[in-house]
Protein backbone atom coordinates (compact mmCIF):
# COMPACT_ATOMS: atom_id res chain seq x y z
CA UNK A 1 0.00 0.00 0.00
CA UNK A 2 1.75 3.22 -1.29
CA UNK A 3 0.07 5.29 0.59
CA UNK A 4 -0.88 4.55 3.92
CA UNK A 5 -2.10 8.25 5.31
CA UNK A 6 -5.13 9.28 6.36
CA UNK A 7 -6.86 12.31 5.91
CA UNK A 8 -8.77 13.91 8.82
CA UNK A 9 -11.32 15.35 5.97
CA UNK A 10 -11.96 12.21 4.47
CA UNK A 11 -12.99 11.09 7.73
CA UNK A 12 -15.56 14.03 8.98
CA UNK A 13 -17.06 13.32 5.23
CA UNK A 14 -17.66 9.15 6.00
CA UNK A 15 -18.90 10.32 9.54
CA UNK A 16 -21.17 12.75 8.07
CA UNK A 17 -22.79 10.60 5.52
CA UNK A 18 -23.19 7.66 7.75
CA UNK A 19 -24.91 10.00 10.54
CA UNK A 20 -27.71 10.76 8.28
CA UNK A 21 -28.13 6.75 7.64
CA UNK A 22 -29.28 4.33 10.23
CA UNK A 23 -27.26 2.13 7.97
CA UNK A 24 -25.98 2.15 4.41
CA UNK A 25 -24.58 0.01 1.24
CA UNK A 26 -20.48 -0.07 1.66
CA UNK A 27 -21.05 0.72 -2.38
CA UNK A 28 -23.76 3.61 -1.95
CA UNK A 29 -20.91 5.24 1.04
CA UNK A 30 -18.61 5.19 -1.54
CA UNK A 31 -20.44 7.15 -5.01
CA UNK A 32 -21.81 9.57 -1.70
CA UNK A 33 -18.45 10.36 -0.53
CA UNK A 34 -16.56 10.52 -3.64
CA UNK A 35 -14.15 7.13 -2.60
CA UNK A 36 -12.99 4.54 -4.95
CA UNK A 37 -14.35 1.42 -3.31
CA UNK A 38 -10.53 -0.02 -1.94
CA UNK A 39 -10.24 3.83 -0.43
CA UNK A 40 -13.38 3.54 1.44
CA UNK A 41 -12.79 0.14 2.61
CA UNK A 42 -9.26 1.02 3.80
CA UNK A 43 -11.02 4.04 5.79
CA UNK A 44 -13.90 1.77 7.37
CA UNK A 45 -10.93 -0.77 8.63
CA UNK A 46 -9.27 2.01 10.44
CA UNK A 47 -12.97 3.12 11.45
CA UNK A 48 -13.55 -0.44 12.52
CA UNK A 49 -10.07 -0.30 14.55
CA UNK A 50 -11.73 2.65 16.50
CA UNK A 51 -14.73 1.18 16.89
CA UNK A 52 -17.13 4.13 15.19
CA UNK A 53 -18.16 1.71 12.95
CA UNK A 54 -19.82 -1.44 12.29
CA UNK A 55 -20.36 -3.85 9.43
CA UNK A 56 -24.24 -5.49 9.60
CA UNK A 57 -26.43 -7.69 7.62
CA UNK A 58 -25.37 -11.68 6.43
CA UNK A 59 -23.14 -10.21 3.64
CA UNK A 60 -21.31 -7.46 6.56
CA UNK A 61 -21.93 -5.57 3.64
CA UNK A 62 -23.97 -2.56 5.38
CA UNK A 63 -22.23 0.09 7.66
CA UNK A 64 -23.55 1.83 10.62
CA UNK A 65 -22.01 4.46 13.18
CA UNK A 66 -21.30 3.11 16.58
CA UNK A 67 -22.90 5.22 19.76
CA UNK A 68 -18.60 6.00 20.00
CA UNK A 69 -18.69 6.97 15.86
CA UNK A 70 -21.59 9.55 16.57
CA UNK A 71 -20.43 11.08 19.38
CA UNK A 72 -17.25 11.75 17.29
CA UNK A 73 -18.87 12.87 14.27
CA UNK A 74 -20.41 15.27 16.75
CA UNK A 75 -16.99 16.51 18.02
CA UNK A 76 -15.33 16.27 14.42
CA UNK A 77 -17.80 17.69 12.08
CA UNK A 78 -20.02 20.15 14.18
CA UNK A 79 -16.89 21.88 15.28
CA UNK A 80 -17.92 21.43 19.22
CA UNK A 81 -16.09 24.57 21.07
CA UNK A 82 -14.35 21.80 23.21
CA UNK A 83 -13.19 19.35 20.44
CA UNK A 84 -9.71 21.16 19.82
CA UNK A 85 -7.94 19.08 21.92
CA UNK A 86 -9.84 16.00 20.81
CA UNK A 87 -8.67 16.59 17.21
CA UNK A 88 -5.40 16.99 17.36
CA UNK A 89 -5.26 13.20 19.75
CA UNK A 90 -6.98 12.08 16.85
CA UNK A 91 -4.13 13.83 14.36
CA UNK A 92 -1.22 12.04 16.29
CA UNK A 93 -3.16 9.31 15.96
CA UNK A 94 -4.07 8.68 12.33
CA UNK A 95 -0.40 9.71 12.07
CA UNK A 96 1.08 6.96 14.31
CA UNK A 97 3.15 4.08 12.82
CA UNK A 98 1.30 1.18 15.59
CA UNK A 99 -2.02 2.91 13.84
CA UNK A 100 -1.17 1.72 10.46
CA UNK A 101 0.21 -1.42 11.88
CA UNK A 102 -3.42 -2.23 13.21
CA UNK A 103 -5.07 -1.25 10.49
CA UNK A 104 -3.13 -3.36 8.06
CA UNK A 105 -3.90 -6.20 10.29
CA UNK A 106 -7.69 -5.38 10.42
CA UNK A 107 -7.27 -5.38 6.95
CA UNK A 108 -6.09 -8.52 6.24
CA UNK A 109 -8.03 -10.12 8.93
CA UNK A 110 -11.09 -8.78 7.08
CA UNK A 111 -9.79 -10.57 3.48
CA UNK A 112 -8.81 -13.78 5.36
CA UNK A 113 -12.40 -14.22 6.47
CA UNK A 114 -14.00 -12.87 3.40
CA UNK A 115 -15.64 -15.69 0.99
CA UNK A 116 -12.79 -15.90 -2.43
CA UNK A 117 -14.58 -16.04 -5.25
CA UNK A 118 -13.18 -17.31 -8.55
CA UNK A 119 -15.50 -15.89 -11.78
CA UNK A 120 -15.16 -16.97 -15.18
CA UNK A 121 -16.93 -15.27 -18.26
CA UNK A 122 -15.81 -14.70 -22.00
CA UNK A 123 -18.24 -11.24 -21.46
CA UNK A 124 -16.31 -8.45 -20.23
CA UNK A 125 -19.11 -6.42 -19.87
CA UNK A 126 -20.96 -9.07 -17.71
CA UNK A 127 -17.56 -10.21 -15.74
CA UNK A 128 -17.32 -6.23 -15.07
CA UNK A 129 -20.69 -6.66 -13.40
CA UNK A 130 -20.51 -9.69 -11.61
CA UNK A 131 -17.51 -8.88 -9.90
CA UNK A 132 -18.61 -5.19 -8.88
CA UNK A 133 -21.62 -6.68 -7.47
CA UNK A 134 -20.49 -9.31 -5.59
CA UNK A 135 -17.32 -7.52 -4.39
CA UNK A 136 -19.65 -5.07 -3.06
CA UNK A 137 -21.10 -7.42 -0.88
CA UNK A 138 -18.23 -8.35 0.84
CA UNK A 139 -16.43 -11.10 -1.37
CA UNK A 140 -13.03 -11.40 -2.28
CA UNK A 141 -13.32 -11.76 -6.57
CA UNK A 142 -10.41 -12.84 -9.27
CA UNK A 143 -11.95 -12.46 -12.86
CA UNK A 144 -10.97 -13.94 -15.63
CA UNK A 145 -12.59 -13.82 -19.30
CA UNK A 146 -10.43 -16.94 -20.62
CA UNK A 147 -11.29 -20.03 -19.26
CA UNK A 148 -7.68 -21.62 -19.74
CA UNK A 149 -5.73 -18.84 -17.99
CA UNK A 150 -8.93 -18.98 -15.12
CA UNK A 151 -8.00 -22.76 -14.86
CA UNK A 152 -3.97 -21.92 -14.91
CA UNK A 153 -4.29 -19.89 -12.01
CA UNK A 154 -6.75 -22.20 -10.00
CA UNK A 155 -4.16 -25.10 -10.09
CA UNK A 156 -1.79 -22.82 -8.52
CA UNK A 157 -3.65 -22.16 -5.62
CA UNK A 158 -6.36 -25.25 -5.25
CA UNK A 159 -8.37 -25.17 -1.78
CA UNK A 160 -7.92 -21.48 -2.54
CA UNK A 161 -11.62 -20.45 -3.40
CA UNK A 162 -14.95 -20.90 -2.31
CA UNK A 163 -16.70 -20.87 -4.86
CA UNK A 164 -15.87 -20.66 -8.83
CA UNK A 165 -18.41 -18.74 -10.93
CA UNK A 166 -19.09 -20.22 -14.73
CA UNK A 167 -19.74 -19.56 -17.93
CA UNK A 168 -21.21 -22.53 -19.81
CA UNK A 169 -20.65 -21.21 -23.88
CA UNK A 170 -17.12 -20.21 -24.26
CA UNK A 171 -13.60 -20.88 -25.29
CA UNK A 172 -11.03 -22.27 -25.38
CA UNK A 173 -12.44 -24.62 -22.32
CA UNK A 174 -16.77 -23.97 -22.35
CA UNK A 175 -17.64 -24.31 -18.71
CA UNK A 176 -18.35 -27.98 -18.38
CA UNK A 177 -14.90 -28.58 -19.40
CA UNK A 178 -13.85 -26.40 -16.88
CA UNK A 179 -16.08 -27.81 -13.93
CA UNK A 180 -14.57 -30.91 -14.61
CA UNK A 181 -11.00 -29.90 -14.53
CA UNK A 182 -11.43 -27.97 -11.31
CA UNK A 183 -13.34 -30.92 -9.59
CA UNK A 184 -10.04 -33.02 -10.54
CA UNK A 185 -7.92 -30.20 -8.93
CA UNK A 186 -10.18 -29.85 -5.99
CA UNK A 187 -13.32 -31.97 -5.65
CA UNK A 188 -14.75 -30.22 -2.33
CA UNK A 189 -14.58 -26.83 -4.25
CA UNK A 190 -18.14 -25.72 -5.55
CA UNK A 191 -19.14 -24.45 -8.67
CA UNK A 192 -21.83 -22.48 -10.12
CA UNK A 193 -22.95 -21.84 -13.67
CA UNK A 194 -24.51 -18.85 -15.31
CA UNK A 195 -25.40 -19.42 -18.45
CA UNK A 196 -28.20 -17.79 -21.28
CA UNK A 197 -28.13 -21.63 -23.41
CA UNK A 198 -32.03 -22.85 -23.32
CA UNK A 199 -30.19 -26.55 -23.32
CA UNK A 200 -28.41 -25.96 -20.03
CA UNK A 201 -30.56 -28.35 -17.62
CA UNK A 202 -29.98 -30.87 -20.10
CA UNK A 203 -26.13 -30.44 -20.29
CA UNK A 204 -25.46 -30.34 -16.55
CA UNK A 205 -28.25 -33.03 -16.12
CA UNK A 206 -24.94 -35.13 -17.80
CA UNK A 207 -23.20 -34.36 -14.40
CA UNK A 208 -24.28 -36.10 -11.03
CA UNK A 209 -22.67 -33.78 -9.15
CA UNK A 210 -24.39 -30.69 -10.39
CA UNK A 211 -28.03 -29.92 -9.14
CA UNK A 212 -30.29 -27.72 -11.37
CA UNK A 213 -30.22 -24.93 -8.64
CA UNK A 214 -26.52 -24.82 -9.47
CA UNK A 215 -27.15 -22.82 -12.83
CA UNK A 216 -28.07 -19.04 -12.50
CA UNK A 217 -30.05 -18.07 -15.83
CA UNK A 218 -28.43 -14.69 -18.06
CA UNK A 219 -29.37 -11.91 -18.41
CA UNK A 220 -29.04 -12.10 -14.00
CA UNK A 221 -30.66 -9.91 -11.34
CA UNK A 222 -28.02 -8.52 -9.01
CA UNK A 223 -29.97 -9.57 -5.64
CA UNK A 224 -30.92 -12.93 -7.23
CA UNK A 225 -26.64 -13.03 -7.87
CA UNK A 226 -26.42 -12.55 -4.25
CA UNK A 227 -28.75 -14.60 -2.97
CA UNK A 228 -28.00 -17.58 -5.05
CA UNK A 229 -24.28 -17.77 -4.09
CA UNK A 230 -24.91 -17.04 -0.64
CA UNK A 231 -27.08 -20.17 -0.37
CA UNK A 232 -24.48 -22.15 -2.11
CA UNK A 233 -21.79 -21.07 -0.19
CA UNK A 234 -24.06 -21.82 3.08
CA UNK A 235 -25.01 -25.25 1.78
Amino acid sequence: MKNDSFSLGVIKRILAVLYDESSIRKTALASKTGLNYAALMRYLDLLKTLQWVEFTSSEFNLVTLTWLGRKFKQTMVDGDTSSGIAIKELERFLESSETKSKVLQAAASNTARAQKILLVDDEQDALFTYKLVLSGHGFVIDAFSNSTAALNHFRKTPGYYDLVITDIRMKPLNGLQLYQKIKMASPDTKVMFISALDAADELISMFPGIRVDNVIRKPVENQKLIKAVTKMLCN
